[in-house]
């Protein structure tokens, strides 16, 4: 996502308020509240992030420092990350047609499996596989490409994203270390500049995380909805229904699904914030949760098991299991 319209966390000092002072002197802050837990799917020590408080001491003047996301702008950024996300949506159906007649929707699981490995390999930042996933898709959508380039597209897709969202990308030589020199660095490099044309360098693409973060606001910031909602996310980028459906939309009904598992309410805030109501984002949030059991065997569901992510690709269809969830079709 281009730099100047990213939301970013920045300090703002607020005027100073009457606080309430310990005996020695120091400045106490009020608990933030702590939601419900839901020892279900998370360990009942995971609990809502506290409120985030810093007091500045200047002399014998105490500053509180409130972490905001540029609220001043918020309106007019997130109207133009939706313009930018209807211009920048691939085509739902190109698989097995005249653009790409050999290529089939179980090819392209494995194309996007195989990002997610690579994304893990590199520590890339979470942005950084949904763009890859995008370019590959606006692409594949463009061109016709044959059986045996599938994977070059992909790794290149992963590199232009990597060079837009990261610091620092990895050379040439280590992407096509990865597969296996297959191909080359000059095939790599000349791959690249043609992808770019074809997509004529927009890469202004919102991915869904930048939605997430803004509903989530509704929330405090509560990191349960995010993991959950990150982990239907990540398993909805394997499935052909959600190709061409927009990020703003499908991190919706992400959220939705885990305001749901989590047995909390979606709320008019919620509403406001994301700019869609349960009524829309209900025929998404099936789908979505079938993913659990669709892709339990995929790199994504193996991410999601470790300590690190509260094992939830084990606990939440167990929990989707007690609670009575029926696949369609089963």
């Amino acid at each position: 996502m281009n730099e100047m319209f990213r939301a970013k966390v920045v300090r703002i000092m607020t005027p100073r308020r009457s606080l309430r002072l310990s005996a020695n002197g120091r400045a106490v802050l009020p608990a933030a509240p702590l939601a419900p837990k839901c020892s279900q799917v998370f360990p009942d020590h995971v609990t809502p992030e506290a409120a985030i408080y810093e007091i500045c001491s200047n002399g014998a003047n105490p500053f509180e420092v409130e972490l905001v996301f540029l609220p001043e702008y918020a309106e007019e950024i997130h109207a133009y990350l939706r313009y930018k996300e209807g211009a920048t949506c691939p085509l739902s159906s190109y698989a097995g047609t005249a653009v790409q007649p050999e290529l089939t929707w179980d090819m392209r699981r494995v194309l996007v499996n195989w990002l997610v490995q690579l994304h893990a390999h590199f520590n890339f930042a979470a942005e950084t596989f949904y763009l890859a996933v995008n370019v590959m898709d606006r692409f594949l959508a463009k061109r016709t490409v044959l059986v045996h380039n599938f994977h070059l597209v992909a790794v290149c897709a992963l590199m232009v994203a990597a060079k837009y969202e990261q610091a620092t990308a990895p050379p040439l030589s280590t992407m096509a270390a990865v597969c296996e020199d297959q191909y080359g660095v000059g095939v790599i490099k000349t791959a690249e500049r043609y992808l770019l044309a074809k997509l004529q360098y927009d890469l202004g693409w919102p991915g869904p995380l930048t939605f997430v973060r803004r509903i989530n606001e509704g929330d405090g910031f509560d990191p349960r909805h995010r993991i959950l909602a990150k982990y239907l996310l990540e398993l909805a980028q394997l499935d052909e229904r959600f190709v061409g459906i927009k990020p703003s939309v499908l991190a919706a009904a992400a959220y939705l699904a885990a305001c749901k598992i989590l047995n909390l309410a979606w709320t008019d805030k919620h509403t406001r914030l994301a700019t869609y109501c349960p009524e829309q984002l209900f025929p998404y949030v099936s789908a979505l949760l079938e993913g659990c059991y669709m892709f339990s065997e995929s790199a994504v569901c193996e991410k999601y098991s470790r300590d690190e992510y509260y094992n939830i690709a084990r606990t939440l269809p167990e929990y989707l299991n007690s609670a009575g969830f029926v696949q369609r079709g089963s």
